[in-house]
């Protein structure tokens, strides 16, 4: 097993700090996900999270169910090899955007009411043994989690882990949200790595802040939707933020929204639940790029925020999706954008 991924940046993004006293990243208000706690906040889900582990920050422990998260399950966690581990904050900076608790006290989760099954089944996230990712994704489906987040890849056990994941889709109704992959500047990305490539993920990838891809972040046919990134996440320590970018956090959004939409209709397949992420999701407004399209939480939980006056985007626009797939910018009906370009051109019309 590779140890990449671990390292806690030191730099702690963008963000502002909303009512409730907690950071609130400016990916989350550029995807209108502090928009989209209006209609849900994820709870009664469970998200299960295959990673490096969680470490023992206050957001993963006591303070997991204070302030506006009280109420919802503790923390849970499994681990699915032996050996001492080795520390690595990938697992922490996932989980922290997925779910950290809004309690005025630091950083908040996409679904910050939901709950987490963490199951540690590794310490790095890149060439991963097979066999060790089969038993942590098996453990998050007999666990009972509706949501399943998977920002690694796996070098072995294709098949079995292809059959696992389309069983566990199409039998016990899960959603399955892949990282397309990461890779240095400079190294090839125009492939998306397993598992994330298979036709039941949901394949996610990253986009800077002016919906251009990132840099390091992995595209090609089998994509499916991207976040905006970078993320302000936890830190090392109580009170202290990371930045976290890439794939792997764009991941964690993505799969916090998925349990938001969840939530919000809890009588959908996973299937619907699939087809409305992507369905609602746009580019940026006035963009002119095909990277995308870029996850809209608003919209896919049902609120609808396009500003008055402003064209959507260029009709032309054809994402590169899965063959068959021929949908244009049009087709998601709403465009991603913040809430102050909302009130540049006049606030929103619904």
């Amino acid at each position: 097993m590779q140890l990449t991924g671990c390292g806690w940046d030191t730099s702690p993004g963008e963000y502002t700090v909303d009512a409730s006293g907690d950071v609130l990243p400016r990916s989350f208000r550029e995807s209108g996900v502090d928009r989209a706690w209006a209609y849900s906040n994820g709870t009664g889900v469970w998200i299960g999270q295959t990673d490096t582990r969680v470490n023992t920050h206050p957001d993963f422990s006591t303070a997991w169910v204070s302030g506006q998260s009280a109420g919802r399950q503790p923390l849970r966690y499994t681990r699915t090899i032996p050996g001492t581990s080795v520390p690595c904050s990938h697992g922490s900076r996932v989980a922290s955007i997925i779910g950290s608790p809004r309690n005025g006290a630091g950083m908040q989760g996409v679904a910050w009411k939901a709950n987490l099954y963490a199951v540690h089944f590794n310490d790095g996230v890149w060439e991963l043994s097979g066999t060790d990712a089969y038993q942590a994704i098996a453990d998050a489906v007999n666990f009972g989690s509706k949501v399943i987040t998977m920002a690694w890849s796996a070098i072995s056990n294709h098949h079995a882990i292809a059959n696992l994941i389309h069983d566990a889709t199409i039998n016990r109704d899960v959603v399955f949200v892949g990282a397309a992959g990461t890779s240095k500047a400079g190294l090839s990305q125009n492939n998306v790595v397993f598992p994330a490539e298979l036709s039941d993920v949901l394949a996610v990838s990253a986009a800077d802040f002016n919906g251009f891809r990132d840099n390091q972040s992995h595209y090609g046919p089998e994509l499916d939707i991207v976040a905006y990134q970078p993320t302000t996440s936890v830190g090392a320590t109580a009170g202290a933020l990371a930045n976290a970018g890439s794939s792997s956090s764009a991941t964690g959004l993505v799969g916090g929204v998925a349990a938001l939409v969840r939530a919000r209709y809890p009588t959908w397949t996973s299937s619907q639940v699939r087809s409305r992420l992507v369905n609602t999701a746009g580019i940026a407004c006035g963009a002119s790029t095909s990277f995308g399209p870029i996850v809209n939480a608003e919209a896919a939980v049902g609120g609808i925020c396009v500003p008055q006056g402003r064209p959507i985007g260029p009709q032309s626009i054809l994402f590169d999706h899965r063959p068959g797939d021929s949908r244009t910018s049009q087709t998601a009906q709403y465009c991603v954008l913040v809430q102050r370009e909302c009130d540049r051109w006049g606030g929103c019309s619904v």
